[in-house]
Order: C-alpha cells, then sequence, then structure tokens
C-alpha cells in the first residue's frame, strides 16, 4: 500500500466544545491528508466551535450527542459511530480525547481492519490499569505525543509499552509564521499572552496583570509595559473581556491593555511572549514565538523546564499563579533583552527540526500507511 496514491477513508474524533491547540490539531492533520487526496471526516459535537471552523475550511462533519463526558451509560448515544465507520468504509480512526478511545476501541474490536491511532492532547492524571482499560487500550495502533515530556505520563498511567508512542511535535507550519511585526510601540516594552476561546478563569491573566502593574509602579525599566491580549475570535463576543477590564480600572492599567481579536496563533507578536497553564503541557503560539525569535516566559513544567535546559536565555520559566516570580522573569529578560533575542533567533533551526510541518506530515503519513499495511496482513 502506498499512502500517497491508494485513496483512505479517515475519520477524526472529539468531544471538544472549545477552540485551542488541540483543534488546531485536528484541522491540521485533516488538512494534510485531504491535500494528498484522501476522504476525510471530523465526528464532532454540532455547532461547537471545531464543528464551525472546519466547515469554514469545506470538511464533512458528523454528529453525536453524547457529549463531553463519554460514560459507560453514554456509550449508546455513540451507535452512530459504530454505523459511520461501516457506512463510510473507514479505514484509518484517530482519536484526540482519551474519553473516546474507550468507546472507540469497543465498537472496533469485531472490525480489526481499521487502524486506531490516538494522540495525547492533555496529560494524563488518572491510572487506567484495570484490565478493561488495558484490553481497550491495547487496540490502539499508536500513541502520539506532542511534548516529548508526556511519554512518562502515558506509559505508566494508560500502560502502553514505549514501542507504542510516537513523539509527534506541534507540527507547525514554518512558511504560515510571519515575522515580529514591525507595528509595535517602540516607546514600551509589549508584552503578548494568547487567550483561547474556551477560557472563563481569570487567574492566570490576573497574574500576568499583577506583574505588568508592580513593574510600572517600581519603574524598574526604562519603558512601561504593555500587555497585549490576542484571541482567535472577537473580543466583543468573550464574556472575560468585562472582568479583564474591571481588573485593569483597579489597578489603573487600562491605558496598558490591547486587545487584538480575529489573530491566527501564526499572527501574534510581542517583545516578550508569556504563556500560563494549560491541559498541554507546551501550547503552539509558545513555540510559534520561539520561531519569531521572540524570548518567552513559560509557566514551569517538565517541557517547558526542558526548553529553557535547551535554549538557555530565550526562555524563562515561573511558578504557575505567581505574580512576584513572574514581575522578576519579565524584568530579567528585558534588562538582557538583546541577549535574549539573539538567543531566541539562532535556535529556529533546532526548533523546527522538533516542531515543523514538514517533519511531522511526513510521520503521519507514513506512520498511517505502516499501521495499515500491518493490519491488512495480519486481518486481511
Amino acid at each position: 500500500m502506498d499512502i500517497l496514491r491508494n485513496q483512505q477513508n479517515i475519520l477524526y474524533l472529539s468531544s471538544s466544545l472549545c477552540f485551542g491547540t488541540k483543534e488546531r490539531m485536528i484541522l491540521r492533520d485533516a488538512k494534510i491528508l485531504k491535500d494528498v487526496g484522501h476522504n476525510v471526516f471530523i465526528f464532532c459535537l454540532k455547532n461547537s466551535l471545531l464543528d464551525l471552523k472546519a466547515k469554514s475550511y469545506g470538511f464533512d462533519c458528523i454528529y453525536h450527542k453524547a457529549g463531553t463526558h463519554l460514560k459507560f451509560i453514554k456509550w449508546y448515544k455513540l451507535s452512530i459511530l459504530k454505523e459511520t465507520i461501516e457506512r463510510l468504509d473507514i479505514n484509518v480512526v484517530h482519536c484526540y480525547d482519551l474519553n473516546f478511545v474507550w468507546p472507540t476501541s469497543y465498537f472496533l474490536r469485531r472490525n480489526p481492519r481499521v487502524a486506531l491511532f490516538f494522540t495525547a492532547s492533555e496529560q494524563v492524571l488518572k491510572n487506567y490499569r484495570e484490565y478493561w482499560f488495558k484490553s481497550l487500550m491495547s487496540r490502539v495502533d499508536l500513541v502520539y505525543i506532542p511534548v516529548k515530556e508526556m511519554v512518562d505520563s502515558v506509559s505508566d498511567h494508560l500502560v502502553v509499552p514505549e514501542r507504542k508512542i510516537y513523539f509527534s511535535g506541534l507540527g507547525l507550519d514554518e512558511t504560515s509564521i510571519k515575522s515580529k511585526a514591525n507595528n509595535l510601540d517602540e516607546n514600551v516594552w509589549n508584552l503578548g499572552i494568547f487567550v483561547n476561546e474556551d477560557q472563563t478563569e481569570l487567574d492566570d491573566i490576573k497574574t500576568c496583570l499583577n506583574s505588568i502593574w508592580s513593574i510600572n509602579l517600581k519603574r524598574s525599566l526604562t519603558k512601561s509595559c504593555h500587555l497585549h491580549l490576542y484571541t482567535s475570535k472577537k473580543w466583543s463576543e468573550n464574556v472575560l473581556r468585562t472582568e479583564i477590564e474591571a481588573i485593569a480600572d483597579e489597578f489603573k492599567l487600562r491605558s496598558f491593555l490591547h486587545f487584538h481579536d480575529d489573530i491566527q496563533v501564526s499572527d501574534i507578536s510581542a517583545d516578550v511572549w508569556m504563556s500560563y497553564a494549560t491541559p498541554l503541557p507546551l501550547e503552539d503560539y509558545t513555540i510559534t514565538a520561539l520561531l519569531k525569535g521572540i524570548p518567552i516566559i513559560a509557566n514551569r513544567n517538565a517541557a517547558t523546564e526542558e526548553l529553557l535546559t535547551s535554549y538557555g536565555k530565550a526562555v524563562s520559566t515561573y511558578m504557575t499563579n505567581d505574580s512576584r516570580e513572574l514581575r522578576d522573569k519579565i524584568e530579567s529578560v528585558i534588562l538582557n533583552f538583546d541577549g535574549a533575542t539573539s538567543e531566541a533567533k539562532s535556535i529556529k533551526e533546532p526548533v523546527l527540526n522538533e516542531h515543523g510541518l514538514n517533519f511531522y506530515r511526513e510521520k503521519l503519513l507514513k506512520n498511517y500507511e505502516i499501521q495499515l499495511i500491518k493490519r491488512q496482513r495480519f486481518f486481511g
């Protein structure tokens, strides 16, 4: 079988209502396979943000009514999944939510010719060592991890042998990542964060505001700090904007805030980029900032600590929700801004080697082909 010549029917599964790095990964994978010439379908919740985005890109969507929490008692609501796989003669099923893996593995137990993949889009914190889970997880052909430091989480908690775990990177398209914008105000320090469309908590944003307020109050830098908040939808539709502005008014920071909407991750820009805690240890916008030559300050976890070890001055970390440490790290980066920027620009090639699209695309297609051949050989 040649994955580039033989047309396949591929189904991508997600129970997500929101839109963030995971959903961008789904659309990227779907686009890769559709561009090759395969038939691609996305199985999702109707009117979810993923559904709306997928339809705007021209993908065929199939809907389920099981909601976001797919407990065993709700599996009967996924009967359409089994029917869809049979009706469309699906060859490859790719899950992006762990709670979708269990029912999918169960439905495929009598359909061994279908290859099953799972992308672990967040850290696995619960142990799934019972026989029931181990039996279902054994049906998965390959588990993708976008961040190397997730391997222990997946291997230990899901009892997956390491030969079935594949580091894929984030698959970022270098050609779509524009250079750092030159329309930023040079008379201030521009700090940037990305607010996901589904975000409802303010703690992390408040930490950033507290740090900026403290720096500007101390006047420890030659220029004041401004915060740029990017999102991929309209800020007028975001419930957080009113609350953010209320906090800004309390600290008299309204004139230091800049809201940017309808922004793709590839369009972000800042002098210093900040990231906070999310389910995925390393978000795509954090790596995008590095590829643009922007120093980053990220919440401290195993993945960001590895970045710090590998890339030195271009990366700093802070404890989640610790505004004092974040303030100190902002000051440290800005006071050594030329060195941090120079370091960030010099690491583009090694970052692309791990998280670039060319590497990702090649391996995604190859892994699909290998697993399809293996299943056809044994069950054909």
